[in-house]
């Protein structure tokens, strides 16, 4: 496709079919498609998306090329596109290139991008304002958001060199780049720009990463707020935010007038913290009940007392030295070390500090030099390492789980103490060689793992493996037989018996019991319900921020129930409108909890009051002309 104007597709206020300017599905049938819009760069072969609900949705099996095109307009409101400039989704294991400076302005999502195990590659684009009608609620601009209801794998993946906002911009994106559930990943040299001086409505956050594992977060310079900070409320602005991300680099970026630099939540332990610059900051890394290890980067030798030497810079002005850690964190104590006179210190770099001079993948010509504690490959091409840690590493970040000696804040104990062991199974069961290592530690490693290989531990993993592959009716033979012992295993199994039905029997075909389980189990916290919680988010098409609790967006509604009836606002918190047929009251309006119990109760009315609500999920049940019909309703105050 090249050369062609889109404008005006799909009614842009009040549609239940809201329409795209492209729209393509197709089977899974193996088959070798390929979609391809724009040639390039903008010049000769551009498309260009305007006024219109969304651009580009694809759905099904195809490689897809999306180069140089243009998703609405920089100047001309009505030119927006007002939900999503790109969509693809259930492409398997195809190829999906977003490059050579697509522009996209003023959407809800620009890139979106789920149910994906093949390669990503979207480098060198540009977001510009999110601007949306007056009235929205302030959720509205994730520039790149890619998530998959399944944890997958995707090999030779990169999100590199994209500018996101301006640097003197007011209508940045809320959030930069958001992952959930995929493993990986190499986020490379994008340029993240905000402009906040005070609280924003909405948690604004650069990058966001949500159970994912072995990811490379590296070379970002400016991943910046352009103005001064100060707030009180310093979770509304994050730079980096790791929620239940385990095994990752982060290393060479430069974080700038944040509330928090960095936030860490959950079983998170790092491989790599290195190099990095919090620059101005209201507290530099905060833990959410987080850990990131006991011990990461090199060891100071000449000076043991300064801790793990990691280059780490600290530079905020009147900040006192403890705000650079701060929260609630698992595990052993932190200390951090900045030395004095980088080109001097004996401790920095050293020998475990290793430098790197490579062509970075896909795009850019010429070596570049750089000093890595990371031991996740840099060239995605090359193998993975037989054994991604040391022994120290080992034994630091992982000792006390396999000896069952880690200690926890009472209230998650349970629940931080199985998603651990079940991030350690997993690590053992990929990387055999970490069980030996000629030392006398290895046999409490091996005794964990033993113990485990015919446990819900490993049929989880076995699972996911069969989810991944497709294998469907095999993990769902598996599942039958899987006897859950406590929460996060019960998440696990039904979440992924319902994601095998909607799958294979579309997203109509689960009932509003189902339905309502699927959404109780997304607003659970994924400290006590486990990464199921993000399964079942990804698949309702759901982002929730789990630091502020009751605070959530819906990012693409699904509909469950007869399109005749709309209600809105959803989500709500003072009046519900509630329309079948224009200027018709309706006969009887019930709003149900999801236990089942009727809680509000009017007849011959078209709206309802809410107020009493507290913030949830809710069923509102609306019978006309002997006719019933479901929607589901979200109070958020």
């Amino acid at each position: 496709m090249l050369n062609n104007i889109f404008s005006q597709n799909g009614d842009i206020t009040n549609s239940t079919e809201p329409g795209a300017c492209v729209f393509a599905t197709s089977d899974f049938d193996f088959s070798d498609r390929e979609i391809k819009i724009g040639n390039g760069f903008n010049t000769g072969g551009q498309n260009i998306f305007k006024n219109s609900t969304n651009g580009v949705m694809i759905k099904g099996e195809s490689s897809v090329a999306i180069k140089g095109n243009t998703f609405g307009d920089a100047s001309v409101f009505n030119d927006r596109l007002t939900d999503i400039c790109i969509s693809i989704i259930e492409a398997g294991s195809k190829e999906i290139l977003i490059q050579n400076q697509n522009y996209f302005y003023d959407y809800t999502h620009a890139i979106d991008i789920g149910d994906i195990s093949g390669r990503i590659y979207l480098n060198n684009n540009k977001f510009w304002n999110s601007v949306f009608p007056s009235g929205a609620t302030a959720f509205e601009g994730i520039a790149i958001n890619i998530n998959n209801p399944i944890n997958a794998t995707l090999l030779n993946s990169e999100i590199s060199d994209n500018r996101i906002g301006t640097s003197n911009g007011t209508n940045q994106p809320r959030m930069g780049i958001r992952l959930s559930n995929v493993n990986k990943l190499r986020v490379i040299n994008n340029d993240i720009y905000f402009k906040h001086s005070t609280v924003p409505t909405d948690p604004h956050k650069g990058i966001l990463a949500e159970g994912c594992e072995e990811l490379k977060i590296f070379d970002h310079l400016l991943i910046k707020n352009t103005v001064s900070f100060s707030s009180g409320t310093p979770e509304r602005l994050i730079g980096i935010d790791l929620n239940q991300s385990p095994h990752s680099c982060i290393e060479n970026n430069t974080l700038t007038n944040f509330g928090y630099g960095m936030q860490v939540t959950g079983n998170s332990v790092i491989n790599s913290l290195y190099d990095n610059e919090f620059n101005q900051f209201e507290k530099g890394i905060h833990f959410n009940l987080g850990d990131i290890g006991a011990k990461v980067g090199t060891q100071s030798a000449s000076n043991p007392i300064n801790g793990n030497v990691m280059g780490n810079n600290w530079i905020c002005s009147g900040c006192i030295t403890n705000q650079r850690i701060t929260g609630n964190y698992s595990g052993a104590g932190l200390i951090w070390f900045t030395p004095t006179n980088i080109t001097t210190d004996p401790d920095f770099p050293n020998n475990s500090v290793i430098p790197i001079n490579t062509i970075l993948p896909f795009h850019l010509a010429g070596a570049t030099t750089y000093y890595s504690e990371c031991p996740i490959p840099s060239d995605p091409f090359e193998e993975d390492p037989d054994v991604p840690i040391n022994l120290r590493t080992r034994n630091d970040n992982f000792g006390g789980v396999v000896a069952d000696t880690n200690r926890y804040p009472e209230d998650i104990h349970n629940e931080i103490r199985y998603a651990n062991r079940l991030m350690v199974y997993k690590l053992l069961k990929k990387y055999p060689a970490l069980l030996n290592f000629d030392d006398s530690s290895d046999s409490s490693f091996a005794s964990f793992y033993n113990s485990n290989v015919e446990s819900n531990l490993n049929k989880i993993d076995s699972v996911e493996t069969l989810l991944s592959s497709r294998a469907f009716v095999a993990a769902n033979s598996l599942l039958a037989n899987f006897t859950d012992t406590n929460t996060i295993e019960y998440n696990f199994k039904r979440v992924y018996q319902l994601y095998i039905k909607w799958t294979l029997q579309g997203d109509t075909s689960l009932t509003d019991v189902e339905a309502d389980e699927l959404y109780a189990i997304a607003y659970q916290h994924p400290l006590t319900g486990g990464k199921a919680v993000f399964t079942a988010r990804n698949i309702l098409r759901l982002e929730v921020d789990d630091k502020l609790q009751g605070n959530y967006r819906i990012m693409k509604g699904k509909q469950y129930s007869s399109a005749q009836l709309k209600i809105y606002p959803n989500p709500a918190n003072n009046i519900v409108y509630i329309q079948i047929k224009e200027n018709v009251k309706i006969e009887l309006v019930q709003i149900i909890d999801i236990s089942g119990r009727i809680l509000l109760e009017q007849q011959n009315v078209n709206e309802i009051s809410v107020l009493k609500l507290i913030p949830g999920i809710y069923l509102i049940q609306v019978r006309h002309e002997g006719e019933m019909f479901n929607e589901k309703l979200i109070i958020n105050k």
